[in-house]
């Protein structure tokens, strides 16, 4: 058996080789061949370079890295082809929503190929594992990109306490949108919205509910938002969505699809798996995914 191993050395605590270290050590009958990301959007290349010479029915894929680097791979991986996955960055929400904890259990997993069907969202620029986001959470994970603060709580391994301080920060100074959204069952609009998420897993933002019954076992995309109602309410309202008092917080609304597309008249920014993108058009939908666990 030989597992790809492919790994961004810049993710989160950038643990990522030292876990590599640690399991040719852990497994030395296991050959493991290492695939590392030297720049931003490496992972095509890394997949690629996979593909040149994976045996399907021998070999295993095991991506080490955070939530952003497992999106990347899998929008070029092509979905036929199961997958690993050890957690090494700041919000691990994807791992959270799978009780992804212990690399032990992965190998078995691997060496057993036992794999559970998952879902994930298919959009226009490849795949979603946690949430797309649009409005407050958008803001919050564009300061913390964009900080070296990130990087110093990082090497400390108190990453997570970026998106709370950029999360108060962002309080003050989030953009409102306006978007239209259309599904195979109607079209309708959303005015003035403070924040709006459409996600697929549990968590996001570092082990925040974006719903509480959301699953990657389930084949939906749910669609949580709520309007701009001022600073006080918003953070009432945010407090809400922090303490999973989702369901008993009636500013709080959810609708489940299947596929929608988002359109807007204006570029909005809009976070994917932790990554920041502008744009006034998207179109999602459900897409099915192996993983070994």
């Amino acid at each position: 058996m030989k597992i790809h191993l492919l790994a961004n050395p810049n993710s989160g605590d950038k643990s990522a080789l030292e876990k590599y270290e640690k399991l040719t050590h852990a497994y030395p009958n296991i050959d493991f061949k290492l695939y590392i990301t030297t720049k931003v959007d490496d992972e095509k290349n890394q997949v690629t370079a996979i593909l040149s010479s994976f045996n399907k029915e021998e070999d295993a894929i095991l991506v080490i890295g955070g939530d952003g680097t497992l999106s990347k791979v899998l929008s070029h991986l092509p979905k036929d082809i199961p997958f690993a996955y050890y957690p090494s960055g700041s919000g691990n929400d994807f791992a959270r929503s799978l009780n992804i904890n212990y690399i032990d259990n992965i190998i078995s997993a691997i060496k057993q190929k036992q794999k559970q069907t998952i879902n994930v969202i298919n959009y226009d620029n490849g795949i979603i594992i946690n949430s797309l986001d649009f409005g407050f959470a958008a803001k919050v994970i564009s300061f913390s990109e964009n900080s070296p603060l990130k990087t110093i709580l990082g090497k400390v391994k108190l990453g997570k306490l970026i998106y709370p301080l950029y999360g108060v920060v962002s309080l003050f100074c989030t953009p409102t949108a306006t978007v239209f959204l259309e599904t195979e069952q109607e079209k309708f609009t959303l005015s003035d919205i403070f924040f709006l998420s459409f996600a697929n897993s549990r968590y996001f933002g570092g082990g925040i509910v974006v719903w509480p019954d959301a699953s990657p076992f389930e084949p939906n995309i749910n669609c949580v938002y709520f309007k701009d109602e001022g600073l006080l309410k918003n953070v009432m309202t945010l407090l809400a969505v922090l303490f999973k008092n989702h369901k008993n917080t009636p500013a709080i609304n959810h609708k489940i699809f299947k596929k929608v597309t988002i359109t807007s008249t204006k570029e909005n920014l809009v976070q994917v798996d932790g990554e920041v993108i502008e744009t006034n058009q998207l179109s999602l939908c459900c897409e099915q995914r192996e993983i070994y666990l």
